[in-house]
């Protein structure tokens, strides 16, 4: 296995391995990567040899940055869950359902009286936590739930 180890640690892990055998393709393969994990929700790595395809001269060409912006998808947008399967595990939204998990993993780490105000926050301002950017009628909603996830992250830092 001399020159690919870290490529075959992989195998077992459950991502998607994409190879590029030169520049183009591995160019190509990133943006392919990027928009497969974000639809199944698996991770993807997207390889090439550290060597031949870094070091191999010849001429690409890159996405035209609206095409990416297209294919991709905004930066700052949400994954939505594409199955319902995934939407069951995951949830529609989940950002809610993901600090609460984290509470609970960490509610050793945390005194029973910071552990409550922070669970009781995120139950008072779950809609706000929720609450995506797009399709907001009030501009300083989004500004409020940007605010409310910032303070939720601020003490769940002070607490653990």
């Amino acid at each position: 296995m001399a020159g690919h180890d870290d490529v075959y640690a992989l195998l077992p892990s459950g991502y998607t391995l994409l190879f590029g055998a030169n520049p183009q393709e591995a160019a190509d393969l990133a943006a392919i990567a990027y928009r497969v994990s974000s639809l199944s929700l698996i991770p993807v790595a997207n390889a090439m040899d550290g060597f031949t395809t870094s070091h191999m001269l010849c001429e690409m060409l890159l996405p035209e940055p609206a095409l990416l912006a297209e294919y991709l998808g905004d930066p700052a947008g949400r994954i939505k869950a594409p199955t319902p399967a995934q939407e069951m595990l995951y949830g529609a939204k989940g950002r809610v359902y993901q600090l609460n998990q984290y509470l609970l993993r960490h509610q050793r780490d945390i005194t029973v009286e910071n552990w409550q105000k922070l669970h009781n926050l995120l139950e008072h301002d779950a809609a706000l936590i929720e609450q995506d950017q797009e399709g907001v009628v009030n501009p300083d909603a989004g500004l409020v739930a940007s605010a409310v996830a910032r303070s939720v992250a601020a003490a769940v830092a002070k607490c653990v």
